[in-house]
């Protein structure tokens, strides 16, 4: 018998079944995405068998990382430890005529530490070849920039270029992101290059990375010369920004789910005031009211389960989309398996959806057998009088203004509906625009000052010679010396979790203006500005003061005097004057030119005539393009997952708009039948329809958009509080909200104006009968 329901309500079937699915694509993709990341990792671990630490000793003396090697083995944790030689490259790299921005070192292929990589492509074999020597590359840098077997990577340094041809491509769990330093492994580091040294820790049987971190701590308090990560930090800091993008799903995708279920309780209930008649009828036929409470649940069973089926299936493919990267990175199968969150997901809003449902139809028990011939009619005709113009009262505008004082639920309905649509189309919007303005705003975000170019010098005594081709060029009105990524170094005790910062380091910051948003930038040798993320961490405040060792060696305490936000070495930052190192004779070599050209200059051109001029004598780059890499890594994942999201938004609200308006005729059906009796047309009930909504959309719009302004910052700041985000600058295109806003809009209205086509069938013959 439930089978005859979708003869009887196609348009509400179809319309529960499109919110059911959109809702359930929303939900199960941000869960999908945010529990299909680990297990590949968890895979490509066991498969690889890496080591649990890795520690970057900061000396270039073997002896010293001897020293590191011996300490740790020292420990109980430890079961072993390789030092493997490596070298950071920080000199111009191509393939192709192509350019390759990325954090790479130039790993010795070590056997024992490599000898598990996962292999995608070609051989592991690294022998030389007609001359030329061969490399693995990372499936990241291959992915990022379409590299193949067979390719050759230049590194051009001052003295020469040196090639490598591409012989195998492989991932390992240290090597999936560019925006971290990834291994380009090589038989041996050539002797042009500055070698240093690494040190692979493997833990014993049930120990891991964060035991021997923890060990360590406790046995040796003082200065750690060196980075140290762990396998597993690793790994969760390339999942960073997928984990964030995927939350901000979530969230939204619940947000919606219970506003669609507000609109279905509204449907159902009207449906159950329609049904009235028939539910009566079947019960003066023998039906009781657990039989038909039965059919009525087993019909909208069926709905949610065939739009909760379709919903994983479209779940998957927007999944694909933002996790399509990582998984080629790791070497993994793209088949996302949606149905281990597909099954909990469609369980929970059928429970939730269901539930609604039985509360509502659960009341057709006080039907009586009577009501076959009445019906179940709303007893409420209490009248509010619209005071006003005569005119206005009877006009097509005086039915919405009568409507909106009247029908409250209706109201509450089309109000949370677009609220929420307009806020989270809103939101999503500022997020892309913010995304796609990041690498312009770098200064801010890494804290790279606003200059227009910046020439990376590897080779320190080349500096001046660099500096002054800067200067005597024409167009350049200044360039300011600049140490990027000088390492600090920190006793190590128990609570800090990082024992080294990088500091970006200038003679006077009155020339860069670099933006802090606290206190202000070092402007003595004795102070210093940190990230909020170190403040929060050491537990230091603009006042307090910070003690450190420059140069590896020299401690010196430093006044903290300003606080900063950066994704910069995520959030482990600070600032300092060169004078902090040269008045205490601690040497420092700058390596980086910052320049500031005239107005009009043509930017690309000054670059191309500086790379003809200095040659591989340095880096020549827009500042924009500074450390793109990390920028990469935290706007791609929304550039890529945010649109579609956003288009799921429209759908749901105005599929939701549709229903409010189609209960709403039907629920006022009486009255329609009465204004046409009276002389207005179907043209002047579907125009005061579209003034209901109408109103309400522009309420919704004028108050929502600028709550969206207001608290994107404060909903971002928590996402990102990982890195110690306070405040959270938004980049707003006003045109695009203009856009937006007019398009959601327009949707409300075209969704009015389908749902309204049910005002034609109002037969006032029906009216008289009654």
């Amino acid at each position: 018998m439930w089978t005859k329901l979708f003869r009887q309500r196609k348009i509400q079937s179809l319309m529960v079944f499109f919110v059911i699915l959109l809702c359930k694509t929303l939900l199960n993709g941000s869960m999908t995405m945010l529990t299909s990341i680990n297990e590949p990792y968890e895979r490509l671990k066991g498969d690889c068998k890496p080591a649990d630490i890795t520690v970057f000793s900061f000396s270039p003396e073997r002896s010293s990382c001897e020293v590191l090697q011996n300490r740790f083995e020292e420990l109980e944790e430890v079961d072993s430890s390789i030092i493997v030689p490596y070298s950071y490259i920080e000199d111009d790299m191509y393939v192709g005529g192509e350019k390759l921005e990325a954090f790479v070192d130039l790993v010795t292929y070590n056997t024992e530490v490599y000898g598990n990589i996962r292999l995608l492509e070609g051989t592991s074999t690294l022998e030389d070849k007609n001359g030329q020597k061969s490399c693995l590359i990372p499936a990241c840098i291959k992915n990022e920039f379409h590299l193949n077997i067979g390719d050759t990577l230049v590194i051009k340094n001052a003295k020469q270029e040196l090639k490598y041809t591409i012989s195998g491509i492989f991932t390992e769990p240290y090597s999936t992101s560019t925006a971290f330093d990834s291994a380009v492994l090589v038989k041996e580091i050539p002797e042009e290059f500055h070698q240093q040294y690494l040190l692979k820790i493997y833990a014993k049987d049930g120990y891991i990375g964060e035991d021997i971190k923890s060990a360590y701590q406790e046995k040796h308090s003082e200065v750690f010369p060196g980075f140290i990560v762990t396998v597993d930090e690793m790994l969760s800091n390339a999942l960073l920004s997928t984990n964030i993008v995927s939350a901000l799903f979530l969230a939204i995708g619940c947000i919606m789910l219970i506003v669609s279920c507000l609109i279905i309780n509204f449907m159902i209930r009207h449906a159950m005031i329609t049904d009235a008649k028939s539910i009566a009828v079947y019960k003066t036929i023998g039906y009781d009211t657990n039989d038909i409470l039965k059919f009525y649940l087993t019909f909208y069973f069926v709905i949610v389960s065939v739009a909760s089926a379709f919903g994983i299936y479209v779940s998957k493919l927007i999944s694909k989309v933002v996790l399509n990267r990582i998984y080629e990175n790791l070497g993994e199968n793209t088949d996302i398996n949606v149905l281990r969150t597909g099954i909990p997901c469609f369980v929970i809003i059928l429970v939730f959806v269901l539930g609604i449902i039985y509360m509502i139809i659960h009341k057709t028990k006080n039907i009586k057998p009577t009501y076959a011939l009445n019906g179940l009619q709303n007893t409420n005709t209490k009248k509010q009088r619209l005071k006003g113009n005569v005119n206005v009262a009877f006009s097509p505008m005086g039915i919405a203004l009568r409507n909106i004082v009247r029908d409250k639920k209706g109201i509450i309905g089309i109000l949370i509906t677009a609220i929420v649509t307009v806020f989270s189309i809103n939101f999503g919007m500022i997020s892309l625009d913010v995304a796609y303005s990041q690498k312009d705003k770098n200064d801010y975000w890494l804290g790279v000052d606003a200059s227009d170019v910046i020439i990376n010098v590897t080779n320190s005594e080349q500096y001046t010679y660099v500096k002054s081709v800067v200067e005597a060029d024409e167009r350049v009105t200044q360039a300011v010396d600049v140490v990027q990524n000088e390492r600090i170094l920190l006793d190590w005790k128990k609570e800090i979790v990082n024992p080294s910062l990088s500091a970006f380091v200038y003679d006077d910051y009155s020339e860069v203006n670099l933006p802090v948003i606290e206190g202000y930038n070092p402007k003595t040798k004795d102070e210093i500005a940190i990230s909020t993320k170190v403040a929060n961490d050491q537990k230091k405040e603009i006042g307090d003061y910070i003690e450190c060792y420059l140069g590896g060696n020299y401690k010196k305490k430093l006044l903290v005097t300003g606080i900063f936000q950066t994704y910069y070495q995520l959030g482990d930052a600070c600032r300092l004057r060169t004078d902090a190192y040269t008045s205490n004779n601690v040497s420092i070599s700058y390596n980086a030119c910052s320049i500031y050209l005239k107005d009009g200059t043509d930017i690309n051109q000054f670059i191309q005539d500086m790379k003809k001029i200095i040659g591989n004598n340095g880096k020549v780059i827009p500042r924009t393009e500074a450390f793109a890499s990390i920028m990469n890594m935290i706007t791609a994942p929304q550039i890529s997952g945010i649109p579609p999201v956003i288009l799921l938004v429209f759908l749901i609200g105005g599929i939701n708009i549709f229903c409010i308006v189609m209960l709403k005729n039907a629920s006022n059906e009486k009255s329609n039948g009465i204004y046409k009796c009276i002389g207005y047309s179907t043209r002047d009930l579907m125009l005061s329809n579209l003034y209901y909504v109408g109103i309400v959309a522009i309420v919704a719009i004028v108050i929502v958009v600028p709550l969206t302004i207001i608290s994107y910052g404060q909903i971002m700041s928590i996402a990102l509080s990982i890195f110690g985000f306070r405040k959270y600058p938004i980049t707003i295109d006003v045109s695009h909200l203009i856009i937006l806003n007019t398009s959601a809009f327009l949707l409300f209205i075209i969704s009015t104006v389908l749902s309204s086509h049910s005002l034609y069938h109002v037969n006032v013959r029906d009216l008289v009968t009654e």
